[in-house]
């Protein structure tokens, strides 16, 4: 999930109007950007996942943001709304992906695996209606222009496209998992990415 939780932070912001927009999405990303910083590290995805994602983690993340957001911009909305924030980005995770939310904990729904055009439609309605409910608090014109969640739709849907490619070849196509994939039917049609040799074993439904 990406533009799912820039759709908190347009929501967030009509919640705390005072606090700048940059902060709430910043704010929003954070235990993403922050599995980013851990790469050079050698922590694997799963084990960066662990530390940014999974309890008491993200809690002590929450807490340590919202308390620097605090002291460093002198607002308690602001600490509060970036600690908010911060935990509201491993909820909306549980809906996409299969983190644990503690060691040995319950996994997500990983809609972004199997089921990505439900992801897709769950990250929409979140983002359009955070970005509903920010054009009433004050935020400048710009954001109010409906081509901010249209764009941001057009990249999320780019991000989802190339992970479908990544996929085994049988469950690359656009009609999956609804249907299965079958090379005869033009909507079912399975995909090869270019840059890949192409498994002719796997052509077979």
């Amino acid at each position: 999930m990406i533009v799912g939780h820039i759709g908190a932070a347009f929501a967030a912001r009509r919640r705390w109007p005072h606090v700048s927009l940059a902060i709430l999405i910043v704010a929003s990303l954070l235990p993403d950007l922050l599995r980013v910083l851990f790469l050079p590290f050698g922590l694997f995805s799963q084990q960066s996942n662990v530390y940014t994602h999974g309890v008491p983690w993200i809690v002590l993340i929450a807490a340590a943001s919202g308390l620097i957001a605090w002291r460093a911009l002198r607002s308690t909305s602001a600490g509060v709304a970036v600690a908010v924030l911060v935990l509201s980005h491993v909820v909306l995770d549980m809906s996409s992906g299969t983190k644990e939310l503690w060691r040995g904990g319950p996994r997500g729904l990983d809609l972004d695996a199997s089921y990505w055009q439900y992801e897709f439609a769950l990250e929409a309605v979140v983002l359009f209606a955070g970005w509903w409910l920010m054009r009433g608090g004050g935020v400048g014109r710009p954001w109010r222009l409906w081509r901010v969640p249209v764009l941001l739709l057009a990249l999320e849907l780019g991000v989802m496209v190339a992970a479908v490619y990544d996929r085994p070849y049988a469950k690359r196509c656009w009609i999956y998992p609804f249907a299965p994939c079958d090379d005869n039917n033009p909507l079912a049609h399975r995909w090869w990415a270019f840059w890949q040799p192409v498994d002719l074993t796997a052509r077979r439904p």
